[in-house]
């Protein structure tokens, strides 16, 4: 099975802060960055269509469901960004001077934000929707449109990774990456 792996286009908050789970507007670019996203799609066959449930990942779901005419996405909480607890919309570079954000800093797999979890939580969630996948025998190609860091988990589980280096992948907004399960 194939997986196109669809990260949500730009938001509107300002640079270097940590919003993670927080349900955030889109950049004013999204209806030019939405269309850029459904010709890209155009011609590829989708079976399977899931979204995190993040405002951010349904908009741009929803306008693909309508400009594609495909069938109706299915909302799953374990597509959504990581839970950084008591950090979201804080700074990262106030986040970073804390003693708690340099003890996560030094081992953000298995450290949980205060409030919220850990990398290794986070593809816990990835790793139990792709076994859910497979044991569903759904053998066509789906989309999925989600997140920077749920997506570098998929990548990671898929090639055997170590989480650990599950962002060496860059993962631009509005880009399109394709895996195999």
């Amino acid at each position: 099975m194939h997986i196109y792996l669809l990260r949500h286009t730009q938001v509107d908050v300002p640079k270097g802060t940590c919003y993670g789970q927080t349900d955030v507007r889109l950049a004013k670019s999204f209806p030019d960055e939405s269309n850029r996203i459904i010709e890209q799609l155009k011609g590829i066959e989708i079976d399977h269509f899931y979204t995190s449930p993040l405002t951010r990942c349904e908009l741009l779901a929803e306008k693909i469901e309508q400009k594609l005419a495909i069938q109706p996405f299915i909302k799953d909480a374990r597509l959504k960004e990581l839970n950084f607890g008591d950090w979201e919309r804080q700074l990262w570079n106030d986040i970073e001077k804390t003693d708690t954000g340099k003890q996560w800093f030094d081992d953000w797999v298995n450290n949980a934000c205060p409030n919220g979890e850990s990398y290794l939580q986070l593809g816990n969630r990835v790793n139990d929707f792709l076994t859910e996948i497979k044991q569903k025998g759904e053998d066509k190609s789906g989309l999925v449109v989600t997140h920077g860091g749920v997506i570098r988990a998929f990548h990671a589980i898929v090639n055997e990774i170590p989480l650990k280096n599950a962002f060496d992948l860059e993962v631009d907004f509005g880009q399109i990456i394709k895996i195999m399960i």
